[in-house]
């Protein structure tokens, strides 16, 4: 018994006793660190003029020998911004040991099937990008809470942990994986003119590097045209290149992409 009423696990007969007069029986299937109770009870095979066929038995506790703890069930998402990821978990078993720190671990993560943000729930869809990277300092048995800072807007990372005990460090965690929030794109880059065999006379092709979206889908470009005077809007849409008309020879102009 652990803490409940006893139950049968073996049935040893007068045949199974060893030469030295001792019976052996192996009990499976016991948790780690805990204490058992163990009752055996010696029966008759024949019913005596009392009645009882039990006629003595014998009760003794023990403990198993404590292991590694248990790998925590699940790391989940406490809160998140462009720049960080802060990640919870519930403390494991210490099988028989108590808990004296957690060992943290994180990647970079690439989801599978593209257009879709992380889960809420840290699952699915995911493979690492690059190599696990263990945290340098161990958390105490208190902190069930970690927080990675200095992130990319709209990225996806891993994460796992395993707690450390007397008896060694446990197994990993299955890998969460989460996103930081998504930001406004970065800024175009490399703008520049392109020679096309239809250019006229007053037109000029621009065109322009795709910037990180920063974890959401660019939808338009902002083209702006400078002569004299305040910027002014030529082109609103989803190309990295257009044509402007309307110039005159040997005009200076300012070009700003968005």
């Amino acid at each position: 018994g652990n803490g409940g009423s006893y139950r049968n696990v073996a049935t040893v007969t007068r045949e199974q006793m060893s030469k030295e007069g001792k019976y052996h029986c192996e009990i499976s299937e016991l948790l780690p660190g805990r204490e058992y109770r163990v009752l055996a009870i010696a029966r008759t095979r024949f019913k005596p003029c009392h009645g009882a066929q039990t006629m003595f038995d014998t009760k003794a506790v023990f403990r198993t020998k404590a292991a590694v703890p248990t790998a925590p069930d699940k790391v989940v998402l406490s809160s998140r911004n462009r720049t960080s990821l802060k990640i919870r978990w519930v403390a494991p078993d210490g099988c028989g040991s108590g808990i004296q720190g957690y060992d943290l671990a994180w990647c970079k993560a690439l989801h599978e099937e593209a257009g879709e943000a992380a889960g809420e729930d840290g699952s699915g869809g995911y493979k690492e990008d690059g190599e696990w990277e263990e945290v340098k300092e161990t958390l105490s048995a208190k902190d069930t809470s970690w927080q990675l800072k200095k992130l990319a807007p709209g990225q996806n990372y891993g994460f796992r942990v395993r707690a450390i005990n007397t008896e060694g460090k446990g197994r990993w965690s299955p890998a969460a994986f989460y996103s930081t929030a998504a930001s406004v794109p970065s800024a175009p880059e490399n703008i520049r003119t392109v020679t096309l065999a239809d250019d006229m006379a007053g037109k000029l092709t621009l065109e322009w590097d795709t910037p990180s979206n920063n974890g959401a889908a660019i939808y338009a470009y902002v083209l702006e045209q400078q002569h004299t005077g305040a910027f002014d809007v030529v082109y609103n849409g989803p190309d990295t290149r257009f044509t402007v008309g309307g110039l005159r020879a040997g005009t200076m102009y300012k070009f700003r992409v968005k």
